[in-house]
């Protein structure tokens, strides 16, 4: 499973025991990575899981935008885990599963989010809308009115990010809109 999303033909307990490390964690640094992964797997595996947004720099340049991070590799940096690949990895290191709906539904249950139910239905409404694997404002306005939650859209995208299922691409879209990447790990695989 995480050889497939990382693409990488590291060991596949290796891979999860790091992650899973890290998902415990408030940041791993890059000597416990290297303590699991190995000194000549370590930079494949940084830009694996920087680029599928599984472990994200700490350092960045202006923002915490996703895009903003800087990933350098060499001791002494370290790593952080969104908040929902915390739960998505915890979830597959205890029970073998990679489950998107039980993850988002427990973290908007965790942050008292009153349409917590609907997250995992209205996060794949976005992940429809989404093109090049970002999604503009107005798409998750659209949703939500599509959810009755409207009114909440500035919330909505707050928690979305909160959660790491989007970041802010601060690029505008024709029309001036904002665009959102989209977490790509956060998604059902064969």
């Amino acid at each position: 499973m995480l050889r497939e999303i990382l693409t990488l033909n590291t060991d596949e307990d290796a891979l999860l025991k790091t992650l899973y490390l890290a998902s415990q964690k408030t940041t791993i640094s890059y000597e416990e990575i290297v303590e699991i992964i190995g000194e000549e797997e370590i930079e494949d595996f940084l830009l694996a899981a920087e680029q599928s947004k599984l472990l994200l720099p700490v350092i960045s340049s202006r923002s915490e935008a996703w895009k903003d991070k800087l990933l350098l590799i060499k001791p002494g940096e370290k790593y952080k885990m969104p908040n929902i690949i915390k739960i998505l990895i915890s979830v597959l290191y205890r029970k073998g599963e990679w489950n998107i709906n039980h993850a988002i539904t427990t973290y908007f249950k965790q942050i008292g989010e009153s349409y917590w139910k609907n997250m995992p239905d209205f996060y794949k409404r976005i992940r429809q809308k989404a093109k090049n694997n970002k999604v503009n404002a107005q798409d998750i306005r659209e949703v939500a009115r599509e959810f009755n939650m409207e009114d909440r859209t500035g919330a909505l995208i707050a928690e979305l990010k909160g959660a790491g299922l989007i970041s802010p691409f601060l690029k505008l879209a024709p029309a001036n809109k904002l665009l959102y990447e989209i977490n790509p790990s956060v998604r059902e695989f064969p």
